[in-house]
């Protein structure tokens, strides 16, 4: 069930349901996620900028859908996403509604593992315009490591393609916090390039039901996504 913080504060706050919430979210909200970030990920101070590094999102969902039709422009030579396989739906419908081929990566050693997007030849890396990771993996569960998550981060910016790291069951563990690509950002070069997270209240904090989530990276890529999002968010 949902910890009874949820529905004390919402009571609390009734009155705020009689408006639209601004496309961006307030100001607290993205505070509240940069503060929860830094602690979380150990990430240095400012590493997130919450006016410019986040935007409040109507589920993971929306946001993993819109960040394809954000970051593909079909051309001649049709672009390609790459996916986990096993997958979660919404990464090969982005793709396909995108304009784009979905191309799908098994893990590296089985399906129940990661997969590991350096192994691809350059004939593929060349027409990737955006890769999706989800860890803690949906649905086999399965954790990329650091080192994973600097590989990956090191070879999207290589190529130049967007890294889509999808983290919303990054709160579900028993034994070690998994780790995360911010984290993976920060031991690199503090900076987001490339890469943008996904996270969402619907796991962490068994709110599915209020469509709330957030993502977080790339200034450059955030005020493009931001821009869709204030027509079709």
């Amino acid at each position: 069930p949902p910890p009874p913080l949820v529905a004390r504060v919402l009571a609390e706050n009734a009155g705020a349901w009689g408006k639209y919430p601004p496309a961006n979210g307030s100001a607290d909200f993205r505070r509240a996620v940069a503060d929860w970030l830094d602690r979380r990920f150990a990430l240095p101070a400012g590493m997130v900028d919450p006016d410019t590094a986040i935007l409040p999102v109507a589920g993971t969902r929306e946001a993993l859908y819109l960040i394809a039709q954000t970051v593909i422009t079909p051309g001649p030579e049709r672009p390609l996403v790459l996916l986990p396989n096993p997958f979660y739906q919404v990464y090969v419908g982005a793709a396909v509604m995108a304009g784009a081929e979905p191309t799908f990566v098994a893990g590296n050693g089985g399906a129940a593992a990661q997969p590991d997007y350096t192994t691809l030849p350059d004939s593929v890396l060349a027409r990737v315009k955006l890769a999706y990771l989800c860890t803690p993996a949906n649905p086999q569960g399965s954790v990329a490591d650091l080192d994973l998550l600097k590989r990956t981060i090191e070879l999207a910016r290589r190529w130049n393609f967007v890294l889509a790291v999808d983290e919303c069951y990054s709160e579900i563990w028993d034994r070690a916090e998994p780790a995360g690509a911010l984290t993976a950002c920060a031991q690199l070069d503090d900076s987001l390039d490339n890469v943008m997270v996904f996270h969402s209240l619907s796991k962490r904090s068994s709110v599915p039901g209020l469509r709330s989530g957030f993502v977080a990276g790339d200034p450059r890529l955030m005020a493009a996504f931001a821009r869709l999002r204030s027509y079709g968010g």
